[in-house]
């Protein structure tokens, strides 16, 4: 088995590889359709759930989708967990992501980052468990790694990096239904906005793909 590590650069946008660690956590539940994505909220003091809920992007291709456009847009009682789901899809021709590397961005005042959630996966493939990130360094099934900036997430004042990669099997496709972003509400949220920018994706071979918003969350195209 071969082993690829790549240096970490913030400022030129690069994937890198860490170590993996595992810490089991209780998820928040998501479902998506064609039409929108809904999302769990957990409101305390609630004898029934609150939901809160993903305005369906506009019907448009990904080439004219603007990075500053919201990718997810949220709502929920004050102390609730709202969710935003890691959902990639490829691009007919196009290799699949195997790395990619995107930076969040939300009005502080609205939200606070918990962190990401996944189905993780060991060798072999099971047991799988599901796991946030941080504390652990494990993401999806097949064993991707995710690193995140800051580190300390109490200090991601409205805006945050999320990488995500293989360190030994950099062919390992990033696509489907991944996982979520995890937020919670600082108030009462009727309409809150995450947006996405500064995307990059890599291949199989370490090529540079498109990574861009779509409707249906992330397409990657060559």
């Amino acid at each position: 088995m071969k082993r690829v590590c790549i240096m970490l650069s913030l400022a030129a946008l690069s994937l890198h590889g860490v170590g993996c660690q595992e810490d089991s956590v209780a998820p928040p539940q998501s479902e998506i359709s064609e039409t929108g994505i809904h999302s769990s909220v957990d409101a305390p003091g609630r004898t029934s759930p609150v939901m809160s809920r993903t305005e369906a992007l506009p019907d448009e291709s990904p080439s004219d989708l603007s990075e500053s456009e919201a990718w997810c847009r949220v709502s929920g009682v004050f102390d609730s967990i709202v969710t935003c789901p890691i959902q990639v899809s490829t691009a007919p021709g196009s290799a699949p992501a195997t790395g990619l590397q995107l930076t969040m961005t939300w009005t502080a005042a609205d939200l606070t980052l918990e962190g990401i959630e996944s189905e993780v996966c060991p060798p072999g493939g099971l047991p799988c468990a599901t796991l946030m990130a941080p504390p652990a360094k494990n993401f999806g099934a097949l064993g991707h790694s995710v690193a995140m900036q800051p580190q300390d997430l109490k200090t991601a004042n409205g805006k945050a990096t999320v990488m995500l990669y293989h360190a030994s099997t950099p062919d390992a496709a990033l696509n489907g239904a991944l996982g979520h972003v995890v937020f919670k509400a600082r108030r009462d949220l009727a309409d809150a906005a995450v947006s996405l920018q500064d995307l990059v994706a890599t291949g199989p071979e370490a090529q540079t793909l498109s990574l861009k918003v779509s409707p249906t969350g992330l397409i990657v195209s060559p």
